[in-house]
């Protein structure tokens, strides 16, 4: 059995870190697999990790914009992370609406549609893809092609509850794709990842009881490699798609930037279910897009948004305070949550501390099953 010590960590906006407290736990049976060896590289439950979700830290977050240091990153990458609005669902039973549809438009179009995720929870920043706010939004609540409410959003609440006349039913269908960088630079982890991937799908039916499951992956590179993407749509196979990890490798690349946006609209040309308890993306990388691909990257990350995907950006060792940041809003902007490796596994090169608050370090498949449960669960 792998003994572990799990770290709460405290970061400033500066970066620096302390360590807040330390408990120790080993890994379960279920966190590592039963390969034959003992080596690192063949077996889960090696990779440590953190979750940080600017949603629910979301004065933390202003506060960290409104500097210097970090306010640029808004601009650089056309994300901007102004008010907020909670949007909160629920049928005639009080029990929570998911997949309803929360549109914001700003007098000329829907600057931002939204899927409500199974707690009936939509939270919507009207000017993420804008520098400029609008001085009316107008919102409007959906369901099933219908819709049911509209209204102002005001600045003195930043909450909007509404109860559905009527009873809904809840969805089997959950899609989990992966998504992830196989250029060189991610050869220092990706065996690792091939292997905690490896785990958590052998566990995510056990995280998703009566549930109907399938899962995508997209590998990709950059232009001039091997290959740009390579992808497996979805399935229910798990056979087929860890079959399909395991013949993976890392190659390529060169330059940092990568084909992230050719990534991105390969995995949103899948199959995902029209109909869904949840779809999940875990977006996988060390590396940002190229800058001349940004706007394409935002078209994508505002369909993904407007197709109910959640994007869970995790990242890898190599990853600089720019990406970081970039990841962090394509979390926001799908109502995702920010995840990142950490040195605490001693694998790979050296992990970019967070500028984010109190943090819980675990093993990476844990963590991942985890948000799995938590988005997609009973």
């Amino acid at each position: 059995m792998l003994a572990f010590i799990a770290c709460s960590k405290s970061t400033s906006s500066s970066g620096g870190s302390v360590y807040a407290s330390m408990a120790s736990s080993s890994s379960s049976s279920s966190s590592s697999s039963t390969d034959s060896t003992n080596s690192n590289t063949n077996r889960s439950g090696v990779l440590t990790a953190a979750e940080w979700n600017d949603l629910e830290n979301w004065s933390f977050l202003q506060n960290l914009l409104s500097s210097d240091t970090f306010k640029t990153y808004q601009s650089k990458w056309g994300f901007y992370c102004g008010n907020k609005w909670i949007f909160t669902v629920s049928d005639i039973t009080a029990k929570p609406v998911e997949d309803a549809v929360i549109k914001i438009n700003d007098g000329n179009e829907d600057v931002v549609v939204l899927h409500t995720n199974r707690f009936g929870i939509a939270h919507a920043v009207p000017a993420i893809f804008s520098n400029t706010a609008a001085t009316k939004y107008t919102y409007s609540i959906n369901y099933k092609g219908k819709e049911y409410a509209t209204g102002t959003l005001l600045n003195t609440t930043n909450t909007i509850n509404y109860t559905l006349a009527q009873n809904t039913s809840i969805s089997q269908n959950v899609d989990l794709m992966f998504v992830v960088d196989a250029t060189g630079s991610m050869g220092d982890e990706l065996e690792y990842l091939k292997n905690e991937l490896y785990n958590v799908l052998s566990r995510a039916d056990s995280a998703l009881t009566n549930k109907s499951v399938k899962y995508g992956l997209v590998f990709y590179r950059d232009n001039g490699d091997d290959y740009v993407t390579r992808p497996k749509n979805f399935t229910p196979d798990k056979n087929e798609i860890t079959n399909f990890v395991k013949a993976q490798s890392a190659g390529g690349g060169g330059d940092t930037p990568e084909a992230v946006d050719q990534a991105l609209t390969v995995a949103l040309q899948q199959s995902w279910s029209s109909d869904a308890h949840a779809r999940i993306m875990f977006l996988i990388l060390d590396a940002p897009p190229h800058d001349e691909k940004m706007t394409a990257v935002r078209t994508k990350i505002k369909e993904a948004a407007q197709q109910g995907i959640t994007i869970i950006p995790l990242a890898a060792s190599g990853t600089d305070k720019s990406t970081e940041f970039l990841l962090r809003f394509i979390a926001i902007a799908t109502n995702g949550t920010y995840t990142f490796l950490t040195d605490d596994s001693g694998i790979g090169n050296a992990h970019t501390t967070p500028s984010v608050g109190t943090y819980k370090v675990e093993f990476l498949n844990n963590l991942m099953v985890r948000l799995i449960s938590k988005y997609a669960g009973n």
